[in-house]
């Protein structure tokens, strides 16, 4: 994937937060109407035709919806297993949110046993294995998950990387 490139022109009715391919055909973007103090309105869209079309999905967190942090991210590892992170202005702390619906709906993810750990990065996912690098925000220690992904997600682990 990347060998060819192909432009697209998206509707400029919004900033684009990011875009995450999952093959040449299904992508997500989450894209912003507004920010302010931290927080941002918009939605995730996905395109299943390279990203000519997109459809809007998921519209945010919040009574209100189209709720999300100013610094949120989205990353697909398949068409249905996503996540979305919610870190704060400052970089102290964030929540992680999972999507096992192709990101009709997020709930957030709890991590066992992760009291000393407040900040959350976006997975990697190399040869059935998914980690998450978590952190005790912008100035602490580093612990890295790792799952193991097969028909659901199963956290086997968590440690220190030293």
């Amino acid at each position: 994937m990347g060998n060819n490139w192909t432009t697209v022109e998206i509707e400029n009715e919004s900033s684009i937060q990011n875009i995450h391919f999952i093959n040449s055909n299904i992508g997500f973007m989450l894209k912003f109407e507004d920010v302010a103090m931290g927080i941002a309105f918009g939605k995730i869209s996905k395109t299943v035709d390279g990203g000519k079309t997109w459809k809007d999905i998921y519209f945010g967190m919040g009574d209100e919806k189209k709720i999300f942090k100013t610094s949120s991210q989205i990353k697909f590892i398949s068409e249905n297993i996503g996540f979305l992170t919610m870190p704060s202005a400052g970089g102290e702390t964030s929540e992680m949110y999972i999507t096992k619906d192709g990101g009709n709906s997020f709930n957030k993810l709890e991590i066992i046993n992760s009291d000393i750990y407040d900040y959350y990065n976006l997975p990697t996912f190399e040869d059935g294995v998914l980690s998450i690098k978590i952190t005790q925000g912008s100035d602490g220690m580093v612990g890295i998950i790792r799952s193991i992904i097969q028909k659901t997600m199963v956290i086997v682990g968590a440690w220190k990387n030293d």
